[in-house]
């Protein structure tokens, strides 16, 4: 509350946030405060470095760059290669910044109605580059961030209800991410039962300030962003797991075993996946699914105990694809055939796997559910440009 509060009560022409457990270094201050003074409309934001906890080390890293994810969950980006000084970021890490006073509060502040933390870092960065604003990382400027220990705390190290989280960043949603909400709420779990609270008055400061539209951020700012694609005419593709993002894999396929899920080529290496590797697939219009490398032999079924395994493509479960967010069709779920309503779900065993199984099918809240088609075949959709489908009814592989 003192965050939201202090920036319309401080009296100076620009305002800096840190967190209390922020150590800054001689000299991190005039870099930031040189480009606002170049350009007023720009939020800064410095590299953020490491504290440890336990003996205090200064350890330099210089994390600054920050994309999100569907679930408007931070997500740190890479540096280009090329790119090594001053360079755009889509969003900021939760409290860290330096902007003008008077441009921040033109811009609306923070959203009064946000409750303890969470989603923030999100809803500025949205609103500073949709509303003609801007957010820099500059690398030169350095602060250090005491990161928690495990030895010290599990979990959280306070008390916050998850709802309250969930719910700010449904804000978010609903007041910037036009018809991509329906996304972000397909992948994150059920509203909280007392709603999101009144957005009016968000949705207004939009109007006003004549904000460009959401699509214009993925396609200027954040085009790191993989956005579903249309549901490919091409045959060959990945199936990737949205929120883990560990791809269908079949290095190890035999008949009997458990399907297993790998990290994604197309996301270690940062480009599409080969179309030849072991995690490429082939959509059959008989309904089965197969891997490319397995000549045909091994498809992909579901066992008695209802869990997904590979079997013999002559007797293998047949599958049909369900697109639940009709404008985004390459984002949805595997269903067992069309009458059984079961679907493929993806539930966590340990941080790093995962077991394939079946599920009823889920219209809202489906994270486990949900996975994205992937093309790797020449001319498959772009994965930075949103491809609207002239149809919305549900069809089979």
């Amino acid at each position: 509350r003192n965050l939201v509060l202090l920036p319309r009560r401080a009296s100076g022409e620009v305002i800096v946030c840190l967190d209390s457990h922020i150590e800054a270094t001689p000299g991190w201050l005039q870099p930031l405060l040189a480009r606002i003074s170049e350009d007023r409309t720009r939020f800064v934001v410095p590299s953020v470095d490491g504290i440890d906890a336990e003996d205090f080390r200064y350890d330099v890293f210089g994390l600054g760059l920050v994309s999100f994810k569907w679930t408007l969950s931070q997500s740190p980006r890479e540096r280009p290669d090329e790119v090594e000084d001053i360079a755009n970021s889509s969003i900021m890490f939760g409290g860290l910044f330096a902007a003008d006073r008077q441009f921040f509060l033109h811009l609306g502040g923070y959203d009064l109605d946000m409750k303890v933390w969470g989603g923030e870092e999100v809803e500025i960065g949205f609103r500073a580059w949709l509303c003609g604003g801007g957010i820099e990382h500059v690398p030169c400027s350095h602060v250090g961030h005491v990161w928690r220990s495990s030895l010290y705390w599990q979990g959280q190290p306070y008390h916050i209800k998850q709802e309250d989280l969930l719910r700010n960043k449904l804000r978010v949603a609903e007041v910037w991410t036009d018809e991509y909400k329906d996304l972000v709420q397909l992948v994150s779990p059920p509203t909280p039962s007392t709603g999101i609270g009144d957005v009016s008055a968000r949705t207004s400061l939009r109007q006003e300030l004549k904000c460009q539209p959401f699509q214009w951020l993925l396609d200027n700012v954040a085009t790191d962003m993989r956005i579903p694609e249309e549901h490919p005419t091409q045959v060959v593709g990945t199936l990737r797991h949205y929120p883990s993002e560990m791809c269908f894999d079949g290095s190890s396929a035999a008949i009997g075993q458990a399907v297993s899920l790998e990290p994604c080529f197309s996301l270690v290496h940062q480009k599409p996946a080969p179309s030849t590797g072991s995690q490429a697939m082939v959509l059959q219009s008989s309904g089965t699914l197969r891997f490319a490398t397995s000549a045909g032999d091994v498809c992909i079924g579901a066992s008695s105990k209802n869990e997904l395994e590979y079997q013999a493509c002559s007797s293998a479960s047949r599958w049909t694809w369900l697109p639940p967010v009709k404008t985004h069709q390459g984002l949805g779920q595997l269903q067992l055939n069309a009458w059984w309503k079961k679907c493929v779900a993806a539930t966590r065993q340990t941080m790093t796997r995962f077991v394939l199984v079946l599920e009823p099918c889920l219209t809202n809240s489906a994270s486990d559910q949900v996975f994205i088609w992937e093309s790797t075949s020449p001319g498959g959709a772009s994965h930075h440009k949103l491809q609207r489908p002239g149809k919305s009814e549900e069809f089979e592989l």
